[in-house]
């Protein structure tokens, strides 16, 4: 293989994460439930209304969280663990807030979409 296709293919690997977060962002999350006879609208409203509830009991935690991965992303990324240690810091407060969120939904009649 040529330097000037690594180079090709290197600029597009970067590439494909941007466009995936691109299409990412134009994904309603809201989608990913289902309530019999529920409008779109009715769907979204409620689907805001536990990420609120979300946001209030898990905010402070993650807030830490984000802290800490600002305060040290550099020194992790130096050494090469910045994945691992997201993970060990984040995992649990994530679960928590992902189990506030489905438990809400769920108190409103909502299954998860399979």
């Amino acid at each position: 293989m040529k330097p000037s296709d690594l180079l090709t293919f290197s600029c597009l690997g970067r590439l494909f994460p941007l466009a995936a977060l691109v299409l990412a962002g134009c994904v309603n999350p809201a989608t990913g439930w289902l309530r019999s006879k529920t409008p779109d609208a009715t769907r979204d409203a409620d689907y805001a209304e536990c990420k609120s509830v979300m946001r209030s009991l898990s905010g402070n935690k993650l807030a830490i969280d984000q802290d800490i991965q600002s305060a040290r992303g550099s020194d992790w990324r130096q050494s090469g663990t910045y994945d691992m240690n997201v993970a060990s810091t984040s995992g649990g407060d994530n679960e928590y807030a992902n189990h506030v969120l489905y438990s809400c939904m769920v108190d409103k009649g909502y299954h998860p979409r399979s």
